[in-house]
Parts: C-alpha cells; sequence; structure tokens
C-alpha cells in the first residue's frame, strides 16, 4: 500500500510539471530544437552534421535554420554539452520509427530528461532530510519549474548536481558513513550534470575542495573521482570526434557571428562580472532569482550561519557560501548573462538546489519565532510567478521589464494559458485546470501544519503583500508590451488572439 502511495504521489508530481506542451511542429526553439536535431541526424543519417536534418525540415535552406549551432570543417554541429542528445538517440530511434510528430517527440523528450530527473531531486532531497515542503518547493515554487517541462539542460544538470552533492558531501551534521556505493554514484552524477551543462563544472570543483579539507569527510573524494571518470571519457570522446581533440568545446566554434563573438570573450565567454548583471541575475522584474522565487533568499542566510557553525560540516560549510558566491559570479561573468529569451534567470537554475540546501540549514540554525510562516508566504509567492511562467509563456523577452505581470498573467487571465497534454482531449482551460489541481494536491500533502492561527494568516499575508509590490516597475513602451503578448499567442498557438493584438497595433 505505501509503494502504491508513493507511486501515486510521483503521478502527481509529473502531471504537475509536464502538463504544459510548448512545443509547435512549426516553430523549432533553437536551444531546445539543436539537441534534437543532433539525436535525428545519428538516428535518421548516422552523422553528427546537421545538414541532412536542415533539409528534412527546410528544403532549400541557404543560412542555418538554427543559430544555436557549430560549425567545424564545413559541417554544422551540436553546439551544447552532448548529455541529452546521447541520452535521446535511442528514444529518437523509437518516435521516429513510430512517426511521432516533432512537437511530441520534444515534450517527451523533456518529460524524461527534465521532468524525471526534477522529481528525483526532490525524493532524493526529502530522504537526504530536507521537510517534504521544502524539497517540492525547491522545483515547484522557483524558476526550475519551467525547466523541468523544457528540453534546455538546467533542470537535468540541477536534479544531477543536487543528487550528486548530497550523495558525495553526506548529511549537514551527522557523521558520514563510508559509503563507497554512494560516492561513486555521487561522481556519476556530478559528472554527468558537467555532460549536460558545462558550467557544472565550476560546483563540481567545489565540491571536490570542499571534500578535500573536510578530515571526516576526506575518504570519499577518491570515490568521487572514480565515479567521475566515465562522464569525463564520454566527453572527451565527443570532443575529439566532433571537434578533433578532447580539451575542445563546442563554444569555441559557434556558427553564428555574434555568438561566437560573446564566446570569445573571456574563457568560452566568461569575464568579469559586472554591477548590472549581478543586479538583473538577482533582483531584477525581468530576470532576477529573488524576484521570482522571494524565499531562496533564505538560502543565502543559511549559507551565511552555515558557514559559522561548528555544528555543520566542514565540507557543506565550505560547499554552500562558497558554491553560491562563485556560481553566480561566474554566470554574471557571461555577456549575455540574461539568457535570451527565457522566463526567469535560466543559467542559474543549476544553482537552485545550493539555494535550497542552505535554506535547510536555516532552519536548522535559527531560532527565529515566525520564520516558517514568512517563508511559507514566500514560497507560496513564489509558486503562483513559477506557475504563471510554466503554464503560459516560457520565451520572454529580456526588454520587457516585468515579463510575469506584462506578459503571462495578462494573457492568462484575459485568453488561454498554454497547451497542455490534456488539451488532446479537452479545452485548455481543462488542461489548466489539471495542472492546478495537480499541484494543489501535492502542496496540500506536504504543506506544514499550522501551529496557530496565526501561521497561516501570516503566510496568507505575505504572499499577497509581495505578489502586490512585485507587480511594479513596468515596461514604458507599451507597444513593446503588446507585439511581445502578440508574439507569445503566436508560440502559444493562438493565432487569433495574436491578430487581434497585431491589428491593435495597427490602429491610428
Amino acid at each position: 500500500m505505501r509503494a502504491l502511495k508513493r507511486i501515486g504521489a510521483l503521478v502527481v508530481l509529473a502531471v504537475a510539471i509536464a502538463s504544459p506542451q510548448h512545443y509547435l511542429d512549426g516553430i523549432h526553439i533553437a536551444n531546445e530544437a539543436s539537441r534534437i536535431y543532433a539525436a535525428q541526424a545519428i538516428v535518421r543519417h548516422h552523422t553528427l552534421d546537421l545538414r541532412p536534418i536542415f533539409d528534412d525540415y527546410f528544403p532549400g535552406w541557404r543560412t542555418p535554420p538554427n543559430v544555436d549551432v557549430a560549425m567545424r570543417d564545413g559541417k554544422y554541429l551540436l553546439d551544447k554539452a552532448p548529455a541529452i542528445t546521447l541520452g535521446a538517440v535511442p528514444i529518437v530511434a523509437v518516435l521516429d520509427g513510430a512517426g511521432v510528430a516533432y512537437r511530441w517527440q520534444a515534450w517527451l523528450l523533456a518529460l524524461l530528461f527534465s521532468t524525471l530527473p526534477s522529481i528525483g531531486f526532490i525524493v532524493a532531497f526529502r530522504r537526504w532530510g530536507a521537510p517534504w515542503p521544502l524539497a517540492a518547493a525547491s522545483v515547484l515554487a522557483t524558476p526550475w519549474l519551467v525547466y523541468a517541462g523544457l528540453l534546455f539542460g538546467h533542470a537535468a544538470c540541477a536534479a544531477l548536481l543536487g543528487i550528486g552533492l548530497l550523495l558525495a558531501l553526506g548529511p549537514l551534521s551527522d557523521p558520514a558513513p563510508e559509503d563507497r556505493r554512494s560516492a561513486v554514484l555521487s561522481g556519476l552524477a556530478l559528472g554527468g550534470a558537467v555532460l549536460v551543462e558545462y558550467t557544472a563544472a565550476v560546483l563540481l570543483v567545489i565540491a571536490l575542495i570542499a571534500l578535500a579539507l573536510d578530515p571526516t569527510r576526506r575518504s570519499r573524494l577518491r570515490w568521487v573521482v572514480l565515479g567521475g571518470v566515465g562522464p569525463a571519457i564520454v566527453l572527451a570522446i565527443w570532443n575529439t570526434i566532433a571537434f578533433g581533440a578532447p580539451w575542445r568545446l563546442s563554444y569555441g566554434f559557434k556558427a553564428d557571428a555574434a555568438l561566437a563573438a560573446t564566446h570569445a570573450h573571456g574563457v568560452y565567454g566568461i569575464g568579469a562580472p559586472s554591477s548590472d548583471a549581478l543586479f538583473g541575475l538577482l533582483l531584477s522584474p525581468s530576470r532576477g532569482l529573488f524576484f521570482f522565487a522571494p524565499w531562496l533568499v533564505a538560502g543565502v542566510v543559511g549559507a551565511a550561519l552555515a558557514a559559522r557553525s561548528s555544528s555543520i560540516a566542514r565540507a557543506w560549510r565550505i560547499m554552500l557560501p562558497v558554491g553560491i558566491v562563485a556560481f553566480v559570479l561566474v554566470i554574471a561573468g557571461f555577456p549575455d548573462w540574461n539568457g535570451g529569451r527565457a522566463y526567469g534567470p535560466r543559467y542559474l537554475v543549476p544553482a537552485i538546489p545550493l539555494f535550497a540546501i542552505a535554506t535547510v540549514c536555516l532552519l536548522r540554525l535559527a531560532r527565529w519565532r515566525y520564520i516558517v510562516p514568512i517563508l511559507s508566504g514566500l514560497i507560496a509567492a513564489s509558486a503562483v510567478l513559477a506557475i504563471a511562467g510554466a503554464y503560459v509563456d516560457v520565451y520572454s523577452s529580456p526588454h520587457i521589464t516585468n515579463p510575469a505581470f506584462e506578459i503571462n498573467i495578462p494573457i492568462l487571465l484575459w485568453t488561454d494559458p498554454a497547451p497542455t497534454f490534456w488539451s488532446t482531449f479537452a479545452p485548455r482551460i481543462i488542461g489548466l485546470a489539471v495542472g492546478l489541481v495537480a499541484f494543489m494536491a501535492v502542496f496540500a500533502a506536504v504543506a506544514p501544519r499550522p501551529r496557530t492561527l496565526l501561521s497561516p494568516v501570516i503566510a496568507i499575508a505575505i504572499a499577497i503583500m509581495y505578489l502586490v509590490i512585485a507587480t511594479r516597475p513596468t515596461t514604458d513602451d507599451r507597444a513593446r508590451v503588446l507585439r511581445e503578448r502578440a508574439l507569445a499567442h503566436r508560440l502559444l498557438d493562438q493565432p487569433d488572439a495574436a491578430a487581434r493584438i497585431e491589428q491593435q497595433l495597427r490602429s491610428p
């Protein structure tokens, strides 16, 4: 009976996360499409060269129909880390053989390589010792939710990093037993994270240093390194075949001139961080992590408390503050830190497990009376913003000041949400309802039980107050907002709504 309940809970989580279907047969978004194209090139044409796939989808093309590609020796190649593409090859072979259309191939791959790993982190985080509400909120009440339903690499990278760190560094304070199996698996997960997103290497290196500096957990280090050998070999082979040497990364071969210039800056595009990027990544209503998930501020406080607490294992005292600061600074040093068209700071998604783990430290170390209801209110507000992203427009322009309240929530209130898996059988609003019921079921199951009536009152007040404040600021250029809403409707397969806005823009 217990096993059935667990399976049921996982199914409900999958429904909540994976219901939206953001892909269309006629519109192939560059980031995700390049991964699918590479897998299809291997399956259909037995090559890494993407040109035959361009011919399949865009006969007569002259310039690459996807800007997210690399170029070497006249061949167009995948410009991403290869893990998702390699994992997708056998699945694409089956789907191609069954005649499954592009949009459903993309959705199924997102389910397998983004949704399921994200659920895996929630389960692992809970087993490690996090409270259920916090484990669920790490995905469902942050921008991670948006990317857990898309075929970007961010969700898979976050899940693998989070699981790898939990296994490698062990419990926060209890003695860590000599567990070679867990240590090897942690190395496999951390190495796999790098094989999904190269920026994960920053946190991998810090984790190895943290283990080396903790005498009580240092013995785990060699087994973690051993687990990472496999992914390192895979990456070396891929780079040698595609780019001529094990150490050559795809980012050094960008085909698009503008993207090549961006990645020529510093080390594969990473240079000194700027204050504008730091503000944009953390606080701005356009991309700020703490704007879209204000409860993650608790992770910053928790990391600071952990660094000073002798009750926390030294490995975690190093990993949490150094990892959070280092990863944010690295992304802030990238000229394209805003991530182009995205909902929230997509490049920071892999660091969300660190913020969530540090929040556990805050709950253990702080003795503030109303910390739980305040945190609950901020989590509730964050969940609203995350759902508004996942179920509406996931490709927000960086030129819109406040996309959640200027694009997503107006579309959700005045027209229809994104198509969902359930839209195949019922109107879109039914699909949204199914997803929201799943969300409510999850949060009802894991929500902390209030000890006094005052606790839920504080939580509700905090959530409402934050959402009201977050409606400002807004974009000065109203026409730009309308154009972006029209584009969002196009991407949501709502041509009539887009046409109405475009007509309004043409009217004197």
